[in-house]
């Protein structure tokens, strides 16, 4: 059963108001280069076996293995198709070291505790949500988390969400609407645009956010994703 401590974790307590009043909280500053390795390193051998694959397809010439982090993936997808690129799901749930290692992430957990208590677990279906520009499947509709959780109910999930590039109006940032927390869930459908089935409601609140940065959401705020950037969702 959820039971908050007073002074557990790290977050203080103006942060804890503010995500209790406003359904959300950004942390700035929060992760540093060393924090951000070890999901880079998982998703760089991801995009390495894709590129490979996309190479022994005769879909690309080049693995690109001496391009950017931030770039590689968008340039080995240049000119495909969305079908192409959602061969590789519109989420990726890698059982990579790497990605363990940043969700255990001490900085992490221990602002989890501050908003749930110390008696917390990573749900296993955590989410990377690669994104490239064109690619509709890159888009996350407006939705609330509760969604795809109707059944969290005595025990409150949080949302942790994690640009791994920095994330611009330019790029594709998240976009949340303040204070829907407290609503019930509201009517959904799933989406039509990005083929992915996404559930999909409306409004618009925007953020803009910075690498390193992190974001807790209430499973009722409302929120969505831009096209392009690379994040790992903690649920």
């Amino acid at each position: 059963m959820f039971e908050r401590i007073p002074g557990a974790g790290s977050l203080t307590p103006e942060q804890i108001a503010f995500y209790d009043t406003e359904g959300y909280l950004v942390l700035e500053n929060f992760l540093n280069v060393d924090d951000m390795a070890p999901a880079i390193a998982g998703l760089n051998h991801k995009v390495d076996l894709i590129a490979e694959e996309l190479v022994r397809d005769d879909l690309v010439k080049d693995a690109m293995k001496g391009e950017s982090f931030k770039y590689r993936l968008a340039k080995l997808f240049e000119g495909k198709t969305d079908q192409e690129f959602l061969k590789y799901g519109r989420s990726w749930r890698d059982r990579f070291p790497g990605y363990f290692q940043f969700m255990s992430n001490p900085k992490i957990v221990n602002a989890v505790v501050s908003l749930l208590g110390p008696e917390i677990f990573s749900n296993p279906v955590y989410n990377v949500r690669p994104k490239v520009p064109g690619v509709a499947a890159g888009a996350v509709p407006w939705h609330q988390d509760k969604s795809y959780w109707p059944d969290a109910n005595a025990n409150p999930v949080i949302t942790t969400w994690v640009p791994l590039v920095d994330s611009t109006l330019e790029n594709g940032c998240l976009h949340l609407v303040p204070r829907t927390q407290k609503q019930k869930v509201l009517t959904w459908h799933a989406d039509q645009y990005t083929g992915t089935g996404y559930t999909e409601i409306d409004d618009q609140h925007m953020r803009l956010l910075k690498l390193g940065k992190i974001v807790a959401l209430q499973l009722l705020t409302q929120h969505r994703k831009d096209l392009v950037d690379v994040v790992i969702t903690l649920a």
